[in-house]
This record gives C-alpha cells, structure tokens and sequence, in this order.
C-alpha cells in the first residue's frame, strides 16, 4: 500500500513570534501538527513541501524534523521519507498531560 504525502493536508500555521527564529517555528509548527493530527501518524513528510509551506529553507525544517525524531513524535528511516511515529498514539493522552504538568 502506498503511503500519503504530508502535502494532502495544509500546515496549520500561527504567527511566528517576534524571539523565534526559523527552526523553533519549524519545531513548533510542526509538532502542533503532529500533536492535532493535522498531520497522520505514518503519513510521509517531505522536507522540500513542508519548506514551501513553512516559507523557509531546508535546514531549519531538517533540524526541527530531528527535534521531533528525539521526541519519538517522528519517524525517520535512512533513504526514506520522515513520518509522524505511530507507537505514539496508543499512550497519547497519558503523556499529554504528563507534558503538560
């Protein structure tokens, strides 16, 4: 079966805040999309489309993709596309609320 491309849905975007550079609103971006199922768990992200919607180059995006993959809120497989991790939503509300204490 193949998979879904991150580009069938839109990023819900804010605004970026005035202390943010581009990779904190990359993180922050992406992962209030993880976390809203905006994006699927196991849906491919592709780097070049998630940059064009965030309206900046590739490396911040990569380095926030690395900032979720250390969450274990993204799966990255070597000469693949990075996905939302699907292990995480089995615990999801118990470790929302721990994240949220």
């Amino acid at each position: 079966m193949r998979e879904e491309k991150a580009s069938a849905l839109p990023l819900l975007l804010d605004v970026r805040r005035m202390d943010e550079n581009n990779r904190a609103y990359a993180y922050r971006m992406l992962r209030k999309n993880i976390m809203t199922l905006q994006l699927q768990p196991g849906c491919q992200l592709s780097e070049a489309e998630l940059c064009e919607q965030l309206a900046m180059s590739r490396t911040p995006v990569h380095e926030a993709l690395m900032m979720l993959k250390s969450e274990w809120l993204v799966d990255v497989v070597p000469l693949s596309w990075p996905k939302p991790a699907l292990h995480y939503w089995p615990n999801a509300t118990r470790r929302m609320s721990a994240l949220q204490m």
